[in-house]
């Protein structure tokens, strides 16, 4: 398992994160690395095989800033296969069934995998000139100028020697208008909100056309219980619903006086179609630490102010009111926005998409 460290404060951050680094070595790594920003440059310093290597590439400069961050990686992460094995990843070849976290369902999975390796270079170079610098592999190719024909030619950066002229580009011009990230318009599932005198008219209606509720309930393909709600004005009715019971007993739809709603609780929901920057932070948070179920979003943190300032960013983006709970057993805290709409619209056009 791969170990990070970081460190913000006045100390000298090397030191602290090397000290990180040396309590996570337990887990086992074949590699490390330390990035300290120093005099305002990011200062990188990498080495392959123990600790140990790293920290005396550190004694001939030990950087003097105070934010940085470490790293051990390891070299055997292991991995779940379908059929119940656990193997090293570096046994891993071609086409294989693992086991994979549903970021719907939470449930592990069976997906296909493929392998692919990537093999970094030994060695970097820098080259430099008077006015910039490139850090590249031996096998990036680079153009040169013959100072006497002014020809061009091709040559790779292991070739290159003091002294040659290397085409650069000082400024590479873009030609294009911004476009704001834009999602599809999407119609929330509607509600309307009944005056007395619509219910009053449904069920005069339903009297006259001499059907039972039961029958109203069948033609309409609504359930009883639903037909009774309606009738009885107990709860907001959902469009559809209303507008099938309206075709069968023959009255206008909407009725008169009639209020659309975008929910029977009452609450409007406002799905946006094009990005800001609090959308996108909020998208943001989702995709780190929050889950789209049926009818709900959910995010979980152990910090209950983070999850206060993203209750009141989604109340001001998306017009709902969500509630902060304590998980039980877990020092953790669980912010959920109740609303089948705004579940759907996450899962179509944010986590499909991405």
């Amino acid at each position: 398992m791969c170990g990070i460290v970081g460190y913000i404060g006045e100390r000298n951050a090397a030191r602290i994160i090397m000290d990180g680094l040396r309590k996570l070595e337990y887990r086992g790594y074949d590699s490390a690395g330390i990035a300290v920003i120093d005099g305002g440059q990011l200062q990188v310093r990498k080495r392959v095989g123990k600790l140990q290597a790293l920290a005396e590439s550190l004694k001939e400069e030990l950087f003097d800033g105070h934010i940085g961050i470490g790293h051990c990686l390891a070299p055997d992460t292991l991995i779940q296969l379908a059929d119940g094995r656990v193997l090293p990843i570096a046994e891993i070849e071609g086409e294989v069934t693992v086991l994979s976290l549903d970021p719907i369902t939470l449930q592990l999975v069976p997906r296909q995998a493929f392998v692919f390796r990537h093999h970094a270079p030994e060695t970097l170079l820098e080259i430099r000139t008077p006015s910039s610098s490139v850090t590249c592999t031996t096998e990036h190719r680079m153009i040169t100028i013959d100072a006497e024909t002014g020809d061009l030619q091709e040559r790779y950066a292991s070739e290159i020697q003091p002294g040659d002229l290397l085409l650069f580009v000082k400024r590479v011009p873009v030609h294009s208008v911004a476009r704001p990230l834009t999602f599809p318009h999407v119609q929330p599932r509607r509600y309307w909100s009944l005056p007395e005198t619509a219910v009053g008219a449904l069920r005069d209606a339903t009297t006259t056309s001499g059907l039972s509720r039961a029958t109203l309930a069948e033609r309409a393909g609504i359930s009883l219980a639903t037909v009774n709600h309606l009738l009885a004005n107990e709860r907001n009715a959902r469009e559809s619903y209303l507008e099938s019971l309206c075709s069968v007993l023959e009255l206008p739809f909407p009725p008169e006086d009639a209020q659309p709603i975008h929910s029977h609780h009452g609450n409007f929901v406002r799905l946006p179609e094009i990005a800001t920057p609090e959308l996108l932070q909020v998208l943001g948070y989702f995709w780190g630490d929050g889950h789209a179920h049926e009818r709900s979003v959910r995010w979980k943190d152990r910090r209950r102010e983070v999850l206060e300032y993203y209750q009141t960013l989604v109340a001001d983006i998306f017009g709902i009111a969500g509630r902060i709970v304590h998980i039980p057993n877990v020092q953790a805290w669980l912010l959920e926005v109740n609303s089948r709409d705004l579940a759907c619209w996450l899962r179509e056009h944010v986590v499909n998409r991405r």
